[in-house]
C-alpha cells in the first residue's frame, strides 16, 4: 500500500479553482454585510431552499464525514442513529420551538432562555454552548488534518494550520451569507463523493466479501458487541439519542441557519426539507464504509482513533486524477469550521458583549467585535485536539463533553414552552446542578465503582438529564410557592398553550363571526 499520494496537475488544478471561488465568495459577499443581522444571520434573507441546505451542511462539515464513519466501525448503524438523533431534534425545533424565536426576533437562541426564563440561564447556555462547539470545531480541524497528513503526507500540525487559515479567511471575509453559499456546494460535492467513497470501499473489499461479511453487520444489534456488553441494546440507543437529539435545539450554529430563513414559515419549511433527506443521503453510505473499514483495516492494524481508517480508503483505493476531488471535498466541508466558529462569536457578541458589557454598541461594532472574535475562537479548539488523538473515536470527546454539561441545558428549551408551571429560576438551578453532578460522575465514576452507564461517552447523558429535569421540577415547585407562578403577561409569545396577540385576534374575530351565526353560546374570546 501508498504511504502518501501525489497530486497531479488535474488535482492542483481543481484544488486552484476552489480556493479561488473562496476569494471570489469573500468579495462579493462582504459588501452586504451592514448589521449584526446580516452577518450572524444573512439578513433573515435566505429561501427556504438554501436555508435547508445550509442545515443538511452542518453534517456535512469535515467532523462529521468522520462520526457516522467512525462510530460504525465493526458497529452496524450505529453511525447513521448518530445523526437520526439530530433529525428528531429538527422536529421538536421547528414544531414549537422556532415559533417563538421568530416572535421574539432573537439572534441566537440563548436570549430566547433569557425571554422565558433568567439572564443567569442565558449567560450558562452560551458559555457551555461556546466550550461544547470548541470540540465541534476541533473535531472538523483534525478530519482536515488526517486528510492532509495520511494522503498528501504533510506534518499533521502543519496541516491543522492550513485548516485553520483556510475557513478563518472565508468567514471572516463574507459572514454567514458567504458561508451559507458556500455550503450549496459543500452538500453538492459531499453527497456524491460519499457514494462514491462507498463504491471505493466495495471495491476494495470485493462484492462477494461485502455481501458475506458486511451486509450481516448493517443493523442495530451490533453496538455492544463493539462497546460493551453489559448493557442491553436499547440502553446504548437511548443514551446517544440523548446525546445527539439536544444537538438541534441547542446549537447556535444550527439555529442561526433556521433563523436566515426570510420567514418562520420558511424556517420550518427548511429544516424538515431539503434539511432532513440531506443528511440520510450523507451518513447512510459513511455508515456503511465504516462497517467495510473494519474488515479492510482491523483493529490494531494501525494506531491511533479508528477516524484514521477512511483516509487510508482514500490514499490506498482512490484512482489518480480523483484525489483532488476529494481533498476538494473535504475543504468544502471544512467550511462549517468557519461557520461555527462566526456562531460562537455570536453568543460571546451578544449575549456578553452587548448584553453586559456595552449595551449601547453600533451595528458597525457589533460587527467588528463579531469578526475579531471569530478570529481568535479559531485557535481555542487546539487544545482540544491531543485528546482527540489519544481517543479510540474522535467523537468520544464529544460525547463526554456533551454528557457531562450540555445535554442539561435542552431541557428548558423542550419544557419552557409547555406552560407556567416552570419557574425563573428553575433552568439555571437545574443546569448547574447536573452539570456538577455530570463531571463528577465522568472523572471519577469508575473510581467510585458506579456503573458503567453513568460515566461512559455515550450514555452519561442519561443520568445528567434525569438530575436536572428533577432538579427543575422541586425548584418550580418550591419558588412558585413562595413568588406565585410568572404571570402571562410576561410570556406573551413564549407558550404554545398562549397565543400570540396575532393569533388572539384571529381567534376572536373567528368566535365573535361564529357566535353571531349562532353555532356558540358563548363568545370564547381570548386575553
Amino acid at each position: 500500500m501508498q504511504m502518501v499520494r501525489v497530486l497531479t496537475v488535474a488535482d492542483w488544478l481543481l484544488l486552484a479553482v476552489y480556493l479561488g471561488g473562496l476569494a471570489v465568495y469573500g468579495w462579493v459577499f462582504k459588501k452586504f454585510i451592514k448589521t449584526k443581522e446580516d452577518y450572524f444571520i444573512a439578513g433573515r434573507a435566505a429561501p427556504f431552499w438554501l436555508s435547508g441546505i445550509a442545515l443538511a451542511a452542518i453534517a456535512l462539515d469535515a467532523s462529521d464525514l468522520m462520526a457516522p464513519f467512525a462510530i460504525s466501525y465493526g458497529a452496524g448503524l450505529w453511525g447513521l442513529w448518530w445523526f437520526m438523533g439530530c433529525v428528531l431534534g429538527s422536529f421538536l425545533l421547528a414544531g414549537y420551538i422556532v415559533p417563538a424565536f421568530f416572535r421574539k426576533k432573537v439572534i441566537t437562541n440563548t436570549t430566547y432562555l433569557e425571554y422565558r426564563f433568567d439572564p443567569g440561564i442565558r449567560l450558562y447556555a452560551a458559555w457551555t454552548q461556546v466550550i461544547q462547539r470548541s470540540v465541534v470545531m476541533a473535531s472538523a480541524i483534525t478530519s482536515i488534518s488526517f486528510l492532509l497528513e495520511i494522503v498528501l503526507g504533510a506534518p499533521f500540525w502543519d496541516a491543522v494550520l492550513i485548516a485553520v487559515v483556510i475557513s478563518t479567511f472565508m468567514t471572516i471575509a463574507g459572514g454567514r451569507f458567504a458561508v451559507m453559499a458556500s455550503e450549496v456546494f459543500a452538500i453538492l460535492f459531499g453527497v456524491v463523493m460519499a457514494w462514491y467513497l462507498l463504491s471505493l470501499g466495495i471495491g476494495g473489499i470485493g462484492w462477494s466479501k461485502f455481501v458475506s461479511d458486511v451486509v450481516p453487520w448493517l443493523h442495530w444489534v451490533n453496538f455492544p458487541k463493539a462497546y460493551n456488553p453489559a448493557y442491553p441494546n436499547w440502553v446504548w440507543f437511548i443514551g446517544i439519542t440523548i446525546l445527539t437529539l439536544p444537538y438541534s435545539i441547542i446549537n447556535q450554529e444550527y439555529l442561526s441557519k433556521t433563523l436566515s430563513a426570510s420567514s418562520e414559515y420558511d424556517a420550518r419549511r427548511g429544516l424538515m426539507f431539503p434539511n432532513i433527506l440531506l443528511w440520510i443521503l450523507w451518513c447512510l453510505p459513511l455508515s456503511i464504509l465504516g462497517n467495510i473499514s473494519y474488515f479492510l483495516y482491523p483493529p490494531g492494524s494501525f494506531t491511533g482513533p479508528v477516524d484514521r481508517s477512511l483516509f487510508f480508503i482514500i490514499r490506498d483505493l482512490a484512482p489518480a486524477g480523483m484525489i483532488g476531488l476529494l481533498v476538494a471535498t473535504f475543504f468544502a466541508a471544512s467550511q462549517d469550521i468557519g461557520g461555527t466558529a462566526q456562531s460562537v462569536a455570536s453568543l460571546i457578541t451578544i449575549d456578553t458583549y452587548q448584553r453586559f458589557i456595552k449595551k449601547d454598541a453600533s451595528e458597525e461594532e457589533l460587527v467588528k467585535v463579531g469578526r475579531i472574535l471569530t478570529a481568535v475562537i479559531m485557535i481555542v479548539p487546539l487544545v482540544w485536539i491531543p485528546l482527540m488523538l489519544a481517543m479510540p473515536v474522535v467523537a468520544a470527546v464529544y460525547g463526554m463533553v456533551t454528557g457531562m454539561a450540555i445535554v442539561p441545558t435542552v431541557i428548558p428549551y423542550i419544557v419552557g414552552p409547555l406552560g407556567r408551571f416552570w419557574s425563573r429560576r428553575s433552568a439555571i438551578a437545574g443546569c448547574l446542578v447536573a452539570a456538577v453532578f455530570g463531571f463528577i460522575f465522568r472523572m471519577w465514576g469508575k473510581d467510585l465503582g458506579l456503573p458503567l452507564l453513568v460515566y461512559h461517552p455515550w450514555t452519561c447523558g442519561i443520568p445528567t438529564i434525569i438530575i436536572g429535569l428533577v432538579v427543575m421540577v422541586i425548584w418550580s415547585i418550591v419558588e412558585n410557592s413562595v413568588k406565585g407562578p410568572i404571570p402571562e403577561t410576561e410570556l406573551e409569545g413564549l407558550l404554545i398553550t398562549t397565543p400570540g396577540v396575532r393569533a388572539a385576534m384571529l381567534q376572536n374575530a373567528l368566535a365573535t363571526r361564529i357566535s353571531k351565526i349562532g353555532f356558540l353560546h358563548t363568545t370564547g374570546l381570548v386575553r
